[in-house]
Formats: C-alpha cells, structure tokens, sequence
C-alpha cells in the first residue's frame, strides 16, 4: 500500500518547518510487515512526501488491513513574511493539493 501527495504553497509567505509520519499505518505495519517507508521532499515551489506500507520479505500482505480513518502525516509550516501597514492587503496563501495517488 503506498500513499502519495503533492502540494504548492507560497515559499515567500511558508516554510516547513517539521514533517512527521502519522500513527496510522504503522498500526497495520508491525510483524510479520517490515514497517513504513515514509520519504518527503521540499522543492522549490512544491513538496512532495510518500508513505509506503511494506509486506514482509516474500512481499505477502498480513490481515488486518488499514481501514477507517486515521492521522497518515502531520506537516507544521513557519510564517515567514508579512506585509505591514494599512495599505498593503495581506498576500494569501493557499494549499494547493494536486498528484494525489492512493495505490494497493
């Protein structure tokens, strides 16, 4: 089982400050599966983090399977710019989420 998504934000307005794999699939993941595999990346406009829930040495899925919901990832973003005064609106930034891959 693999989870992958990509998103755009402002780099002027944000900065990732930590990135931290969720509880969820590491409840699914213990023995006989090797774990999680959790790999992220902060580009230059864009960042991109992947989860992969890994089978054991023969590449064999143990039930349970995730199910229901649950936290996969946690991002905390850093406000690094702001305009000042009265006659400078406030720059938005939004969250562009966008390459979402869901895979078993």
């Amino acid at each position: 089982m693999a989870v992958e998504f990509r998103f755009r934000f402002n780099k002027t307005l944000l900065k990732v400050v930590n990135v931290t794999e969720g509880p969820f699939l590491k409840e699914f993941a213990g023995y006989p599966h090797q774990g999680t595999y959790f790999i992220y990346v902060t580009r230059r406009i864009m960042f991109l983090w992947e989860l992969l829930f890994l089978p054991d040495e023969h590449g064999t899925y143990y039930k349970p399977f995730p199910s229901r919901s649950g936290t996969i990832v946690s991002i905390t973003f850093e406000s690094i710019y702001q305009h000042m005064g009265l006659e400078k609106p406030p720059p938005s930034c939004d969250l562009e989420l966008f390459s979402t891959k869901i895979a078993d």
